[in-house]
């Protein structure tokens, strides 16, 4: 007897022919899409060459190793400055990793963010099983827009803010509130991560008054904001604001790290003298993509005649901080991707819907991109600490330092700022002049050093230069050319990177002028 298939088996049995098809396309894309940044890093090992992470990485040995975090500037020479480590969660993240794997621990933690940061960008792009391919290459063209996704602590600010972003758009879509219960806890672990959790502060109290504006025009007879959006009560999101607020205080320095953040807003020196911290100049041609995103999102938002008031000022604002300073156009290129898929793709976003293939999918597509990056960091990165040193000697002076220990060079040590970091770490028994925690020394330290690099303050204005008993500076610069003529200081190493020289202890020798 002939057995007849039920009409809604038939109408199943194209869907399930064509879901078949595209996954055959779907699994390469998003394996590639996941896993191509984190094989680049385990191949290149760019982490190992930041000037920030050794820092941290101290100081994260630091906290492992007296079990409480730092009040005062510690690996430095100004080591009664008051210093507040806001970062301190994530400096303990990057020792937990150097303890399991070594000096390895570095680049495997930059893979791992990699790869987070692709699923974010999908994810905020609204990225499903009916709109993968757009969102794919949102997402890959944020990875281009952000070259400087490097293992610092800012990077878990751009992937949490992506988080934010989207628990907000899917809230403002849907209109279930109850979402928005999650955000306290992500703001307890951020302000203990990365002083950048204002943004993510800023972020919702814009969607706050976004909401209160809405709910008064309501009440005035008006739907001009709220008829693309279900209305949201407003003394819901106030209260989660507000709650977020107190959940940022929940750190071992409370209410301080405020002060750091009000610093660094007054602060003129990093806009003066650090690059990232300038404007973009569009030289590189990720300045024009990132223009072009902002471009395609206030086009995907006219196009689609979005009420969505939001969006649209929140659009603005990073903008507005995106191309005042190259260092926080990440916000800039996570508002962007948000805007234009929720734009375009949010109501093609089906992750479960109807066939246990797409779970299943799902599954594969994270089973084999842990597989390839776990190969990646097996095959590429070296498991030996004197591999792994010769590749950060490429751009720190690893040799140089090795002379001065070699030759029991004595405290305390005149460095650049690049190199300050790294000689934390390398060299701790040497008090550094100056690092990256431009927090810590504040403008007049860090402008002062600057102006004697440039030549344009005389080295006996500089403290630490003056008595400096060790001097680690770049082979080429002036300073280190005006050194081996001025009497008292002795050439100790040369590599064409990096010269070391000794202040000979003496009356009247060895005070540069």
């Amino acid at each position: 007897m002939p057995i007849s298939a039920s009409s809604d088996e038939v109408q199943l049995l194209p869907a399930v022919r064509s879901s078949f098809h595209v996954e055959l396309l779907r699994v390469p894309v998003l394996l590639l899409l996941f896993s191509w940044a984190g094989i680049y890093e385990a191949y290149h090992l760019t982490a190992l060459k930041d000037y920030d992470i050794w820092w941290h990485l101290r100081t994260g040995i630091w906290i492992l190793h007296n079990h409480a975090v730092p009040h005062t500037a510690l690996f430095t020479q100004y080591s009664r400055q008051p210093w507040i480590a806001y970062s301190w969660g994530f400096d303990v993240l990057t020792a937990f990793f150097y303890k399991l794997f070594g000096l390895r621990g570095i680049p495997i933690l930059q893979v791992c963010f990699k790869a987070a940061f692709a699923l974010v960008a999908f994810l905020l792009a609204r990225g499903s099983f009916r709109s993968f391919l757009p969102a794919a290459l949102l997402s890959a063209i944020g990875q281009y827009a952000i070259p400087d996704f490097k293992v610092r602590p800012g990077s878990l600010s751009i992937l949490l803010l992506g988080i934010t972003l989207i628990v907000l758009f899917e809230v403002r879509r849907t209109g279930r509130v109850r979402n928005l219960l999650w955000l306290p806890l992500l703001f307890i672990l951020w302000a203990n991560l990365h002083i950048q959790f204002v943004y993510g502060l800023f972020v919702i109290g814009l969607f706050a008054a976004v909401v209160l504006l809405e709910s008064f025009a309501r009440r005035l007879g008006t739907n001009w904001f709220t008829s693309q959006s279900p209305p949201l009560s407003a003394a819901y999101v106030v209260a989660v604001m507000s709650v977020c607020g107190l959940a940022t205080l929940i750190t071992p320095y409370t209410y301080h790290t405020y002060q750091v953040a009000w610093q660094y807003a007054h602060s003129t020196a990093v806009y003066d003298y650090i690059l990232e911290m300038r404007a973009m100049n569009f030289h590189w041609p990720e300045h024009y993509v990132r223009l072009l995103l902002v471009m395609a999102a206030c086009f995907a938002l006219g196009q689609r005649r979005s009420r969505n008031l939001f969006a649209i000022a929140l659009l603005a604002i990073s903008a507005l901080i995106g191309f005042h300073q190259q260092r926080d156009t990440w916000f800039m290129v996570l508002v962007s991707i948000a805007t234009i898929g929720d734009a375009y793709f949010a109501e093609k976003q089906v992750w479960q819907e109807g066939l246990p293939r797409f779970t299943r999918e799902k599954h594969i597509v994270a089973s084999l991109v842990a597989v390839l990056l776990i190969v990646s960091i097996v095959r590429y990165i070296p498991s030996s600490q004197e591999s792994l040193l010769l590749k950060v000697g490429e751009g720190f002076p690893v040799k140089a330092c090795n002379a001065i220990l070699g030759n029991h060079l004595p405290p305390p040590i005149f460095n650049p700022l690049n190199w300050g970091g790294f000689l934390t770490w390398y060299l701790p028994d040497y008090p550094v002049a100056i690092d990256g925690r431009t927090d810590l020394y504040g403008d007049e330290i860090t402008i002062r050093q600057y102006k004697v690099w440039d030549g344009e303050l005389p080295p006996g204005k500089e403290p630490t230069l003056v008595h400096a008993r060790t001097l680690l500076l770049g082979s080429r610069t002036g300073l280190a050319e005006a050194l081996r003529e001025t009497p008292g200081y002795r050439l100790v190493y040369d590599d064409g990177m990096a010269a070391v020289f000794e202040r000979m202890v003496g009356p009247d020798i060895g005070t540069p002028q």
